[in-house]
């Protein structure tokens, strides 16, 4: 996988592509041009969903992965998505429905974001939601959570680079443990002041 370095961790291509895109998106939305408002409601109905569920909506995050430069490949499964394909199209769905400002380049995991929003707001319904998602086990229990973790973040940033990279991990039988398992630790050493590796 090609890519390049983000904080200790390398970038897969499809994560740099998501980079690109919120790049672009975050550009116009400075401006104050619309060109991408369009593509940002068209994303959110597939926010919690496999990108199998609507055509449409997968076309248009395909559609601004490949004008950023994503080489598309022939995938497998019912939506003919490569895994990192499917990440990238979860990823920019998951940002559609996020506060807008919430995104952040920072290399931090999905677990580190939501120790933040929790140690931020101790009675947030996050904890239990962080616990569930660590049990999630197939992507599509994982996609759902995620998009219910994403609406109740607010201004706490997500990498959603990084968790392109994870989630194309998380496809892997034999990593999607090691997903989970790093999002808990970095859950708990968010929340409990422990910075050590």
């Amino acid at each position: 996988m090609a890519g390049s370095k983000n904080e200790d961790r390398y970038l897969t291509t499809e994560a740099n592509t998501v980079n690109t895109v919120l790049n672009k998106i975050d550009y116009n939305e400075q401006i104050g041009s619309r060109e991408m408002r369009g593509s940002i409601a068209g994303l959110s109905r597939i926010a919690g969903r496999l990108p199998e569920e609507d055509a449409r909506a997968t076309a248009i995050a395909i559609k601004l992965l490949s004008d950023a430069g994503l080489p598309l490949k022939n995938g497998y499964g019912s939506d003919a998505l490569t895994n990192g394909e499917r990440a990238a199209v979860i990823s920019l769905a998951l940002y559609s429905i996020a506060d807008r400002q919430s995104y952040r380049s920072n290399g931090e995991s999905f677990g580190k974001s939501m120790g933040k929003a929790v140690k931020a707001d101790p009675k947030s319904s996050l904890y239990d939601l962080m616990r569930k998602i660590s049990y999630d086990d197939d992507l599509t229990s994982l996609t759902y959570d995620l998009s219910r973790a994403v609406r109740r973040l607010g201004d706490v940033g997500v990498d959603y680079a990084v968790l392109v990279n994870d989630l194309i991990h998380f496809q892997d039988d034999d990593r999607r443990q090691s997903v989970l398992n790093r999002w808990v630790k970095d859950y708990y050493r968010t929340t409990t002041h422990k910075t050590e590796d």
